[in-house]
């Protein structure tokens, strides 16, 4: 048998597999630009406006960290939380322990908790010192310009050893013994993490990481048999600093009728980032992050920073479900039909062929934009069909 019969020979017999990944209609145009939504109002301005001392618990959802009521004693180390808005306005951030009158006392060690554009949360650890003090917060703005906030509640550290951890009720004297020590021990391994990590700031400098999302554009996932099934997103983001970052994706078509809105919204299939990151900074053989469903989940990775990175994102209705092996697919209608509201207005969002506008949104990483008019949902759904899609099972069982 000739090379070539033997593999038409073995072609025959693969199964039959739903092939995505073609970038566009048959004779679209090439992909268009996301229009990105733009504010003419300045970055809001820094508000340094919570600032706690930690205290371990055992809780219901298990031990746990919680709020410490009343003073810190003076010479314990404690856990430490800030929270700040609008920190998307400063480039540096020292947080600094001061007395009444504004002097420095010490530097205070913080770390950013995430590397989100809009998370606000610092955390550290400290030593109390034995006078009265406040916490101030300054660096430089985005422009250059020095800046200095103090949160204005003055504490006045307590004479005494601190406060044990918090334990439920009735628990036998050796059970709480053991279950405190426990805590406690929990405690000093969170100090220790948060030291190890404050050692990149050794001035107590912090640099706000910034994110530059650009190139956004889309265009139709098509099937190789040629039907549409759904949007193809690229984008390129850049870190300044390198990091654990994560971002996520909102997408859906924008309808007038208050019926239709939400009704439907795109979900991640497949992605793809190039060059791939590296798992979190946090990852051990115990804590698994699959890198190659970042997006899908919201899960962060360790990006470098100076690169740039692409990403290319295939997107599906949440309507569509696929099976376990990735060889099928199905579509929820049942979800639809049995509300008052959402049968009618998903009958109609199936017969309509008139174009409509989705809204692209990646949080954690500040972009926010429009498409043009697309195809519409009825569309995919009416190209899931002539794939062989099947009506799935309830809740979209993945095993059929």
């Amino acid at each position: 048998m000739s090379t070539l019969r033997l593999i038409l020979a073995f072609l025959s017999v693969l199964p039959a597999l739903p092939c995505l990944g073609q970038s566009a209609d048959v004779g679209a145009a090439a992909p268009r630009p996301v229009r990105r939504f733009t504010s003419d109002s300045p970055p809001a301005a820094l508000q340094f406006f919570s600032f706690e001392f930690q205290r371990p618990y055992l809780g219901r959802e298990g031990p746990n960290l919680t709020r410490l009521d009343g003073d810190p004693s003076a010479g314990a180390q404690y856990l430490v939380s800030a929270k700040l808005s609008g920190q998307g306005a400063v480039a540096t951030l020292k947080f600094e322990l001061v007395d009444e009158d504004g002097r420095l006392i010490q530097v205070l060690r913080m770390s950013k908790y995430d590397n989100s554009l809009d998370g606000g949360e610092f955390v550290g650890s400290m030593k109390v010192p034995p006078r009265p003090f406040r916490v101030a917060v300054s660096g430089r703005r985005a422009d250059g310009e020095p800046y200095r906030q103090t949160y204005r509640p003055l504490f006045r550290p307590a004479a005494g050893p601190p406060a044990p951890p918090l334990l439920p009720p009735g628990l036998p004297p050796a059970e709480a013994k053991k279950i405190a020590d426990g805590l406690v021990a929990m405690e000093k391994q969170f100090i220790a993490t948060l030291e190890e990590r404050a050692r990149r700031h050794p001035e107590g400098v912090i640099v706000v990481p910034r994110i530059e999302v650009s190139n956004v554009t889309y265009d139709t996932l098509v099937s190789a048999k040629g039907n549409r099934l759904g949007m193809r997103l690229s984008y390129d983001i850049r870190f300044s600093e390198g990091g654990d970052y994560a971002h996520s994706l909102e997408v859906f078509p924008v309808y007038e009728d208050v019926d239709s809105r939400g009704l439907v919204r795109m979900e991640v299939l497949k992605e793809e980032i190039t060059p791939r990151p590296g798992p979190p900074s946090y990852a051990t053989p115990q804590i698994h992050i699959d890198l190659d469903t970042l997006v899908k989940y919201g899960s962060a990775a360790w990006f470098e920073g100076g690169l740039t990175y692409h990403f290319t994102v295939e997107l599906v209705p949440n309507f569509v479900g696929q099976n376990a092996d990735k060889t099928k697919f199905c579509v929820n209608e049942e979800q639809y039909k049995h509300r008052v509201k959402s049968g009618p207005a998903w009958e109609a969002m199936k017969a309509s062929a008139a174009p409509v506008k989705y809204h692209v949104f990646m949080s954690e990483v500040g972009f926010g934009g429009e498409t043009g008019p697309f195809h519409p949902p009825g569309s995919f759904y009416e190209g899931f069909l002539r794939e062989g899609a099947v009506e799935c099972t309830p809740y979209k069982n993945i095993y059929f």
